[in-house]
């Protein structure tokens, strides 16, 4: 198709992902978990990829639907994301700058209401 499609899969070793569409990709370990604070992944989207690192294993995020002890993935430029195995992203922080080279959150997607089975 003429979209950018991804699809998702949990396994053992963390969150899988593929492409498909205008921007296909081979599946990879897109957040790994279990892991440690500084284990990194390596993510191709097309021609470009990110290093996403781990900065923390139980990182209390307060959203809507509650408080979770998530891990927290950077890119170390412009996102940070929040996810809690079982459950999925919770929270990403995507960052602005200042002209001083200081960093703002200037977006924050948060979960608002989810249903675990």
């Amino acid at each position: 198709g003429n979209s950018f499609e991804r699809v998702y899969a949990n396994r053992a070793d963390g969150l899988w992902t593929r492409g498909f569409g205008i921007i296909p990709y081979p599946p990879q370990l897109y957040y790994k978990y279990p892991g440690r604070v500084g284990d990194t992944t390596n993510i191709s989207f097309g021609t470009s990829s990110i290093q996403l690192v781990i900065t923390s294993t139980a990182y209390p995020v307060n959203v809507p639907n509650g408080q979770f002890y998530s891990y927290s993935y950077s890119d170390n430029v412009m996102t940070v994301d929040y996810f809690t195995p079982g459950t999925g992203r919770v929270c990403q922080d995507v960052f602005g700058w200042y002209a001083e080279g200081r960093r703002y959150i200037a977006i924050r997607h948060v979960l608002v209401q989810c249903t675990l089975n």
